[in-house]
């Protein structure tokens, strides 16, 4: 790395004493003849090329090295080879432009040898990320060589000078070290070190500059990589003058690269700033910092939120405390803000470290738990917030952390400490005279008395809480008051009305920004679709909300999301998108420890698995929801729990364990004013009344469901409430209202795009001999046997049954008998007792008419 010459003494000695050599190879080599001055120089360069070209039958490559260090003598030298040797002399030579003025020979000497075309010139980019990788792996070996190669493109960024020294400097480490196979092993990835001889490389080729442009260097590498013009400004003070010629002699040395936008410029290799940034000392680091922290601030005064993160980075590295924690707190806000919650926490604990009091710490650690709380991690959200409970009980960071505490337990469906907590929420609140908490904690009290199912309580804080907010002109808290309530309206059936107050709270969180919130207000709407049956609207809003969820990155609500979406994949007929939906959902609850929220979709599962007949499944998922239901006390889903465990059973025959797993569900449902399903129980105990033959209470019960689905607008409930009217006004020899809810079922069914089954109950009224003036019913049977899949069986099955009693009483007897065996052989693949021992009776000559129905 010094200059050299062809001319120098010891070179010309080295000459002297190889030439008695080189005679003997038959070079025919004349004797040296003793000139001086011109003379000399021109013998020598003759000389030269006289040896160079002694053998023309054999091609000659020269390389010749850091051409930049040398002088203008041994540049002549090289002028002259090229000019005067054949051919197939080839020279390769190399010099770093940087290293290399406008008035250098070396340029002088490539402008005169590219007018004749003598010369080509290649500019050597880095090496590529490939070509780093298959050093890595030709070094290391396959198996490590992907992670090392990665690791030496980051340091080395393809430059090879670089590359090389690196490899040394972990060698020396004892990082890359040769096993005794011979082969070079990695021990991993080691500390970012800046190896001592690319340091002083560097720093010799900063020191060139002018004593201006270095202090401007500096200053440009406290500020970062990419630097903007503005700043760099900004922050020289004295120095601001001498900024643009000092880029121009960086550009020359190559030190940094040119601007990608007009004031935006980059270091070269980040190796070179971070050379000059260590070799600051400590106190001129921390002035600089301090420098460009304040230059930050000036700049941005009107919107400082873009660089909250640049401004945390400079003060805390300026050691100045106070604006460091101001900033590190306000990014990680926006951070969290942006749902970067890990990135958050960096800042948030970066912030712990610098809390200068007892009140910066537990406002510190209020937000701490918030993200923490975004990630599922709930023990350490917990500790959070009870360390700013315990440092100052009952003012008002202690009631948002109480409030923090109630929402966390709510999420977990842990509701007598969520309801704890949001008491205490409220009484400190209002002890520290802060209505924004105390708003929030009655809308918490609320949301966990809607679980337990005190539904006018419930509502009465919901309507409290949007009062106080709308008063502070609080529109997210108002939003998620407005949400509340249109749960409760949705819990009771009241559907149109629930939504009106749902698309009230989306605009409101649109307009705030609120995605997260955002999500589960669609997916909320989705499901109020779906519940009038209309599925495309449901699934339009739900995927709309699984695709923010995922943008986010909340697992736990894109969970929740895919939980409901099988719920209307299902109503679609689509069973294998509705498997995948909630198998995905349950595995994201297992992943996030949620076992309450993994219990609902074990519910759903265990509706999938009814459907397909498979009902020792789904009595045992039902079962496993029911004992976490009971457990932490939710009486709502432990009603839904039982009334499919009823359905269950009623499909099964066993109508004692049906009947009290239902009336268990409608006690439920009056305790808690009403639920969604409440119109289901009553429709599923009519028809266990029914099979048990007491056709008085069935018609009650009939009569209880269709005034709770005429209240409720639910197509879904409403067409298993007019199947059921159908067979019990046939069994009380009601023809004309068994036709007429038949109708109506059917009317449902079309309204769902379901029809097939209700085509079969059409024809079994039509069938039955009890409507006048009948028209023929067999239409409707081919119609339901040609569009009715066998995936449902048991639907599938109540088909052959009803459609093969027909035939074996009208003239078909072969047929319908087949039917029927096909029926019997069904029923008992899936364990529907009850309905194999009817088909068993109609083979066996039974003619009770109840038996066809």
């Amino acid at each position: 790395h010094s200059p050299f010459s062809i001319l120098d003494p010891v070179w010309l000695a080295e000459l002297s004493r190889l030439l008695p050599e080189l005679r003997q190879m038959h070079l025919d080599l004349p004797e040296p003849v003793q000139v001086s001055g011109e003379a000399a120089r021109q013998r020598l360069f003759e000389a030269v090329a006289r040896f160079l070209s002694a053998n023309p039958a054999h091609p000659l490559c020269l390389f010749l090295d850091d051409l930049h260090w040398a002088d203008r003598s041994t540049l002549d030298l090289l002028h002259y080879l090229v000019r005067h040797l054949p051919d197939a002399v080839w020279f390769v030579g190399t010099y770093r432009p940087e290293e290399v003025s406008l008035d250098h020979p070396l340029v002088r000497l490539r402008q005169g040898l590219s007018r004749d075309h003598r010369v080509n010139r290649l500019a050597l980019e880095p090496l590529s990320a490939k070509a780093v990788a298959d050093i890595a792996r030709v070094l290391v070996g396959e198996e490590s060589g992907s992670a090392f190669g990665d690791r030496l493109y980051r340091e080395s960024e393809g430059n090879p000078f670089i590359l090389i020294e690196t490899v040394r400097d972990w060698q020396e480490q004892g990082l890359l070290h040769r096993a005794a196979d011979g082969h070079w092993r990695w021990a991993g990835a080691p500390s970012a070190t800046l190896p001592l001889s690319v340091r002083e490389v560097i720093l010799q080729r900063v020191g060139r500059l002018s004593e201006t442009a270095q202090r401007l260097l500096a200053l440009a590498a406290v500020i970062g990589r990419h630097f903007d013009l503005a700043l760099l400004q900004a922050a020289a003070g004295a120095d601001a003058p001498a900024v643009d010629a000092s880029l121009d002699e960086w550009l020359a040395r190559r030190l940094i690269l040119q601007p990608v936008t007009r004031n935006l410029f980059d270091f070269s290799h980040d190796k070179i700033r971070a050379a000059v940034y260590h070799a600051l000392g400590t106190g001129r680091r921390r002035l600089l910092h301090r420098r460009v922290g304040e230059a930050l601030e000036h700049l941005h005064s009107q919107q400082r939120e873009a660089v909250y993160e640049q401004l945390a980075y400079h003060y805390e590295q300026a050691g100045a405390a106070d604006p460091a924690w101001t900033y590190l707190l306000r990014a990680g806000d926006k951070a969290a803000a942006l749902y970067a919650h890990p990135e958050a926490l960096d800042f948030y604990d970066r912030a712990l470290a610098l809390a200068a009091d007892d009140d910066r710490r537990r406002e510190t650690l209020l937000r701490k738990g918030r993200s923490l709380l975004f990630l599922n991690r709930y023990e350490e959200a917990i500790a959070c917030w009870r360390a700013v409970i315990s440092e100052g009980e009952g003012d008002a960071l202690a009631a948002q952390a109480a409030n923090d505490l109630s929402n966390l337990h709510y999420q977990r469906r842990e509701y007598e400490p969520a309801y704890h907590w949001a008491g205490e929420a409220q009484r400190w609140a209002v002890q520290s005279h802060d209505p924004v908490e105390e708003s929030r904690a009655w809308q918490m009290l609320a949301q966990v008395e809607q679980r337990w199912g005190d539904l006018d309580q419930a509502r009465q804080r919901f309507e409290e809480a949007l009062a106080a907010y709308r008063e502070l002109e609080d529109e997210q808290g108002a939003a998620r008051c407005l949400d509340g309530l249109g749960r409760i309206l949705a819990g009771g059936g009241r559907q149109a009305e629930a939504r009106d107050y749902f698309e009230q709270a989306l605009t409101a969180y649109r307009t705030l920004g609120d995605r997260r919130r955002e999500a589960a207000c669609l997916r909320t709407i989705g499901i109020t679709h779906w519940r009038e049956g209309d599925n495309e609207a449901a699934r339009r809003a739900l995927v709309a909300s699984q695709e923010i969820y995922r943008a986010i990155g909340d697992r736990q609500g894109e969970a929740a999301g895919l939980n409901s979406l099988g719920l209307v994949y299902i109503a679609q007929g689509d069973r294998a998108e509705t498997q995948r939906c909630w198998e995905e959902s349950a595995a994201i609850y297992r992943a996030l420890g949620l076992e309450k929220r993994a219990a609902n979709v074990l519910h759903n599962l265990a509706i999938l698995h009814l459907d397909r007949g498979e009902y020792a499944a789904a009595q045992r998922y039902l079962e496993e929801s029911l004992a976490v239901n009971l457990r932490v006390g939710d009486q709502l889903n432990e009603a839904m729990d039982r009334g499919w465990l009823g359905k269950v059973h009623l499909r099964r025959g066993e109508y004692g364990p049906a009947r009290r797993h239902l009336e268990k569900a409608v006690t439920l449902d009056r305790e808690a004013g009403g639920s969604e399903e409440e119109g289901w129980h009553y429709t599923w105990l009519g028809a266990v009344a029914y099979e048990q033959g007491d056709l008085a209470a069935a018609q009650t019960c009939l009569a209880t469901a269709r005034r709770c689905v005429k209240a409720q607008s639910a197509s879904l409930q409403r067409q298993d409430v007019y199947r059921w009217l159908t067979v019990v006004s046939l069994a009380q020899g009601q023809g004309e209202a068994a036709l007429d809810a038949a109708h109506r079922a059917l009317a449902e069914a079309e309204r769902l795009g379901k029809p097939p089954a209700d085509q079969a109950l059409l024809g079994t009224v039509l069938g039955s001999g009890l409507v006048t003036a009948a028209e023929d019913p067999i239409p409707h049977f081919e119609r339901a046997l040609s569009l009715l899949s066998p995936d449902t069986p048991f639907e599938y099955g109540l088909l052959l049954r009803r459609y093969g009693a027909y035939l074996l009483r009208h003239g078909q007897p072969e047929r319908g008998a087949a039917l029927l065996q096909e029926a019997q052989t069904l029923f008992a693949r899936i364990g529907a007792g009850g309905e194999e021992e009817k088909v068993r009776r109609l083979l066996a000559g039974d003619e009770t008419p109840r038996l066809g129905w």
